[in-house]
């Protein structure tokens, strides 16, 4: 398995056949995530997208 800390890039929400489950709480998060425009570059940083996905 992946270290989910150290996801960036971007990414796609998908209702079906993903390859992570997120979800967005208050307190007690596993991960820190920062949405950008643009440059995600670093862990935590992602930016949203409607197609073509990439992970780093």
């Amino acid at each position: 398995m992946a270290d989910l800390s150290r996801i960036y890039g971007k990414i796609q929400f998908v209702d079906n056949f993903a390859d992570y489950k997120v979800q967005v709480v208050d307190n007690f998060a596993d991960i820190d995530v920062q949405i950008v425009d643009n440059f995600a570059d670093s862990a935590g940083k992602w930016q949203i997208v409607d197609n073509f996905p990439k992970v780093n």
